[in-house]
């Protein structure tokens, strides 16, 4: 609710907004172990994290991840009462959705995988394809279209 996050956000000051908008890689991980059962995309969101506080990246906009590990959001969008109540009551649902559509599509559900299971993309008997680790190659094997609409958030 746009309204009542309104009233949270501007109940704290700059300092208590930037801190509540700061989480460890600790932080993260716990929460990916107690969330997501596939063990190859917990690992696949470790990997990023790491590859993207070496090289200070940018390229997850408005996400932040300093040399220290700790991920934030940049101060334009953490200064913005419309960009923050865009991302966390319009974009998160969103992507929640689409995630939950998705398990429902690959035929698993949330918590129905044991532990330490593997989703569709990271079966183990799936042929493997060449990985140098670099997000970079990644992108520059992306479609165009792809490309497109992986940069996509729209506006609520």
């Amino acid at each position: 609710d746009v309204e009542m996050f309104s009233r949270n956000y501007n109940s704290l000051t700059k300092d208590e907004l930037s801190a509540c908008l700061m989480v460890t890689c600790e932080e993260v991980l716990k929460c990916l172990g107690e969330t997501v059962n596939c063990v190859g995309c917990r690992r696949s969101v470790e990997n990023l994290h790491q590859a993207i506080s070496k090289c200070q990246n940018s390229s997850l906009d408005p996400l932040v991840v300093t040399k220290d590990g700790l991920i934030s959001i940049n101060r334009e969008h953490i200064h913005s009462l419309n960009s923050l109540a865009n991302l966390f009551c319009y974009q998160i649902p969103r992507l929640s959705k689409l995630h939950a559509e998705a398990l429902g599509a690959v035929g698993g559900k949330k918590g129905s995988a044991r532990r330490g299971g593997r989703c569709p993309n990271h079966m183990l008997d799936q042929k493997k394809i060449a990985r140098s680790g670099c997000w970079i190659d990644t992108w520059d094997a992306m479609e165009k279209e792809c490309k497109e609409e992986v940069v996509l958030l729209p506006a609520a």
